[in-house]
């Protein structure tokens, strides 16, 4: 499964909502890039991701994202979200990386 993500600098994932891609923090990147690296991927279905045709469950989406990390080589990570919903993937990732 491809995850399309834009970087910064140091280790700061913003998470887009389900119905925005990356182009939604292009204005606050910049800002936190003279801080942290900032990973902003596409979640599963939006902008340059892959759109399969399942998977849209917020375990699956909270895995993609741990899946994400790991690839990158991140063991811990500042997660930033717009919606409630992003607590969720918080601490699902909390339960995926304590497994």
């Amino acid at each position: 499964m491809k995850i399309h993500y834009v970087t910064g600098r140091e280790s700061q994932l913003c998470s887009s909502t389900v119905t925005q891609t990356w182009y939604a923090y292009r204005h606050i990147m910049l800002e936190l890039a003279r801080h942290f690296k900032v990973v902003v991927p596409d979640l599963r279905g939006l902008g340059d991701s892959d759109k399969p045709e399942s998977g849209y469950d917020i375990y699956t989406v909270a895995n993609d994202i741990y899946l994400l990390t790991q690839q990158l080589g991140y063991k811990s990570i500042r997660l930033l979200g717009m919606t409630l919903v992003h607590v969720a993937y918080a601490y699902m990732l909390r339960r995926i990386v304590m497994k």
